[in-house]
């Protein structure tokens, strides 16, 4: 049998209850508790201190609410007002140029290079005049169209 000090091998009794891992006999825990330091919080003052916390977190984030939408009401007219002068700023470009319900131009010369084409499936170039016809047309029209676009500009100026 193994003694845990001199006296108890003296006695031949075994002390190993009172003894701590480094074989020092370890006190009995005393009936009253003696605390250094702070004293024991109750479970009203951890309840209490639990919901300053969580008033605090409300304040908190009351305030990033406010400030997020605050920022972002800034934000919204500074869009409103940059979205409102691009739509002026496209008027004023368009507002010469009316739009117009009718036919493209040269539908008849465009009827006949189809037709011309239909009838002559693998002989394409015998409709190379009804072909420059249309082409030249189209030209036409487009210099109209830039002559009367210079000619509306210079008025404006």
């Amino acid at each position: 049998m193994l003694y845990a000090s001199p006296q108890s091998a003296a006695e031949g009794t075994d002390a190993r209850a009172g003894l701590g891992p480094s074989s020092y006999p370890n006190p009995a825990p005393s009936a009253a508790s003696v605390f250094h330091g702070e004293l024991p919080l109750t479970s009203l003052q951890v309840r209490q201190e639990k919901e300053r916390e969580l008033r605090e977190n409300d304040i908190y984030w009351t305030k990033r609410m406010k400030a997020l939408e605050a920022n972002l009401k800034q934000t919204n007219q500074v869009l409103e007002k940059e979205y409102n002068a691009a739509v002026t700023d496209v008027k004023k470009r368009f507002e010469t140029s009316t739009v117009r319900q009718q036919l493209p131009p040269c539908q008849d010369l465009k009827a006949k290079v189809i037709e011309c084409y239909r009838a002559n499936p693998s002989e394409t170039l015998r409709c190379a005049n009804e072909v420059q016809q249309f082409t030249d047309c189209v030209n036409l029209h487009r210099i109209q169209l830039l002559q009367q676009r210079t000619t509306a500009e210079n008025q404006k100026q």
